[in-house]
């Protein structure tokens, strides 16, 4: 509940205008405000093209209008840490080519946290992203061909280079096995807790995409209660 408090005042005050430190600012002021004593981890405050770099940490850029904000942030309460992230458009409104990559981004996740069932494989939100995102890079014209050789030969990677999931309690990345001793995937058990976060991201200089994509970076990225009854997002309070 802090973290998303935290990322409602955020987005709340993102203006073209103001430094990416200002929103980082902000953010953990409403953290500690909320009585988080401190971060689970670094803030990523990252506009315009900054949200195609994973970790970035400088956020010293001055947003501009049109930018999208990659907003990464968590909260730590009670000794267990939220992780959240939304990416937004500063001047309140998409681009049609941000909104295109984000209905993709946001498309995808949603698939992962059907995924996430009790007894499922823990990779099957990985799985199922990856399926909607592939799917979705052949609708943005960046790939061609037939959506099962496209996953087959991992088509995606070039724009979405990470993981989709991991392990979220006493640490941002918390302790708990992913495959047995034969690396099979470990099914997920109820009351684990994991995040969900796909992305994509398009760089300044990359030709193989369409002009229009070059420079976004989306991630969106929820905590997700596993249990009998269903998937339960915990962080869904934060706009999408």
């Amino acid at each position: 509940d802090i973290t998303v408090a935290g990322h409602c005042a955020a987005m709340r005050a993102a203006r073209p205008g103001m430094f990416e430190y200002e929103v980082q600012a902000i953010v953990e002021a409403e953290f500690r405000r909320a009585g988080s004593p401190r971060n689970g981890y670094g803030s990523i405050v990252a506009s315009g093209p900054n949200a195609c770099i994973l970790h970035y940490h400088e956020n010293d850029r001055k947003m501009r209008a049109g930018d999208l904000l990659l907003l990464d942030a968590g909260a730590e309460s009670g000794g267990c840490t939220g992780d959240v992230t939304r990416t937004f458009p500063v001047s309140g409104q998409y681009t049609p080519a941000q909104a295109a990559a984000y209905s993709v981004v946001l498309r995808a996740q949603l698939a992962g946290i059907r995924a996430c069932r009790v007894g499922a494989p823990w990779n099957a939100a990985h799985r199922a992203c990856l399926r909607e995102l592939t799917r979705g890079l052949v609708e943005l014209g960046v790939l061609r061909g037939s959506l099962a050789k496209l996953l087959a030969k991992d088509a995606y990677k070039p724009w979405y280079m990470h993981g989709t999931s991991h392990w979220l309690g006493r640490d941002v990345h918390d302790v708990g096995a992913y495959q047995d001793g034969e690396d099979n995937a470990e099914p997920l058990p109820a009351g684990a807790v994991l995040t969900v976060e796909p992305g994509l991201y398009f760089g300044v200089k990359d030709r193989g995409v369409p002009k229009e994509l070059r420079g976004i970076g989306i991630r969106i990225e929820d905590d997700v209660l596993v249990q009998r009854a269903g998937p339960r997002v915990l962080t869904a309070a934060v706009p999408k």
